[in-house]
């Protein structure tokens, strides 16, 4: 494999890197016409931490370094890992595909599905880029052991449904007709995973999914908010969990007991104690979706100028300074996080 004097790979385009990549991950991909429908679980999850801890110190990070393990997030995976990976593979009539169908079509071969039993999403992540990807994958694995007593169900991840090859058709001017928002109308859940310094609660996107989450009067069911953090103690990486509402096994305490015995809620109580609150006093209080920061600035006008109502031919316009309903989403927000 061609190599730096300091053994680090120049870059993701070099031949032998592309190889190793279809050595690990193949060239056949299952297609899933529906971005929406394209989840990955936490086991596949840890496939890819597992590969990253063998590969990243290959990949250079500055003049003469790679890459630790816990420097990489899903910016630098997607650079070496993700676009690469499945920028030239057969997926159906695509000769590109997500890192999603890609997985699927390492494990149980090419073929198009209408919706891969095993991939239509459970929970959708509202979480930042910027995280390292080993952190986020302790996160989702702690949050899939709390609230999954089904075992290993599938989570939506923008970074591995969408085709990062080719984005247009995912990333529409109306927010609400992103594959973000239809993947939301599919699952039961927002999962907000939470860096040290909160940054969903300062993106704009994350806000707006959280904002979905509270207020889609599209659905027969509330949708459930969760939140998951991580903090190394010890050396060690530990995640916690706050749930909205029980978690089965809560429940099932709940009911030995008789329900509204209480014994599932102190049980929830117990669970939650150690979770550090201060990310929700500091950060999750203080929400303003009109403040809340954004990649791109087209984003931001789309999302500000959907919450207040206007139609899609009206996305683009500079949306307004103020507006009673950028209020009335903080509010509803912060008051979710101050329960």
């Amino acid at each position: 494999m061609e190599e730096t004097s300091t053994g680090l790979l120049p870059g993701p385009e070099v031949q032998e890197w592309r190889s190793l990549l279809a050595a690990n991950f193949g060239r056949e991909a299952v297609e899933i016409p529906e971005t929406a429908e394209r989840g990955i679980t936490p086991q596949q999850l840890q496939q890819v931490a597992a590969f990253i801890g063998r590969h990243c110190s290959t990949w250079i990070e500055t003049v003469g370094r790679g890459h630790s393990s816990i420097s990489v997030n899903l910016y630098v995976l997607n650079e070496w890992v993700i676009k690469p990976a499945t920028e030239e593979v057969r997926c159906g009539s695509r000769s590109n595909s997500s890192f999603v169908e890609l997985l699927l079509g390492s494990e149980c071969g090419a073929r198009q599905v209408d919706v891969h039993p095993t991939s239509c999403p459970r929970w959708f992540i509202s979480h930042w880029w910027g995280e390292p990807v080993l952190v986020f994958v302790d996160c989702i694995s702690a949050h899939c052991q709390v609230r999954c007593q089904e075992g290993d169900v599938p989570y939506w991840c923008c970074a591995y449904a969408n085709n990062q090859n080719n984005l247009g058709k995912d990333l529409t001017n109306d927010p609400r007709e992103t594959s973000f928002f239809k993947a939301m109308r599919l699952c039961i859940g927002v999962v907000v995973v939470l860096d040290p310094k909160a940054t969903p609660f300062q993106r704009i996107w994350c806000c707006f999914e959280e904002a979905v989450a509270l207020t889609d009067d599209g659905r027969s069911d509330k949708m459930l908010l969760d939140i998951v953090t991580s903090a190394v103690e010890e050396e060690k990486m530990q995640s916690f969990v706050l749930t909205d509402g029980l978690t089965p096994a809560e429940v099932e305490v709940e009911n030995v007991y008789g329900e509204g015995s209480g014994y599932g809620w102190i049980q929830k109580a117990a669970r939650e104690k150690t979770f550090p609150m201060n990310l929700i006093v500091e950060h999750g209080l203080k929400i303003d979706i009109q403040k809340a920061a954004s990649s791109r600035p087209e984003d931001r006008r789309r999302i500000l100028n959907s919450i207040v109502g206007k139609d899609v031919d009206h996305l683009d316009i500079e949306p307004s300074e103020t507006h009673q309903r950028y209020g009335e989403v903080s509010r509803g927000l912060r008051a979710i996080f101050a329960v």
